[in-house]
């Protein structure tokens, strides 16, 4: 089991991932939506740090509970944000 050192390219915070071994990232154990995979792949092209992909599911549960879904994607900044 190797991890890798990256920054997150949301909020430049130093984390580890397993990308060889998957089920001992910490983020495996982040269930995310079809949805919000999407939003997340269509930003990002590579790996997010764990506490911004729980800010960003929060922000998409939030969004979906108040907003119609065909205006969701009026909202993707919104829900990606950057937390700087």
């Amino acid at each position: 089991m190797h991890s890798i050192t990256k920054y997150c390219p949301r909020c430049n915070k130093q984390f580890e991932c397993y990308q060889d071994s998957i089920t001992e990232c910490k983020c495996f154990s982040i269930n995310l939506s079809s949805e919000e995979l999407d939003i997340i792949r269509n930003v990002y092209d590579d790996c997010i740090c764990p506490d911004c992909l729980l800010e960003i599911k929060g922000k998409y549960k939030s969004l979906k509970e108040n907003v119609r879904k065909e205006f969701l994607s009026k909202y993707i900044w919104e829900i990606i944000g950057n937390n700087n």
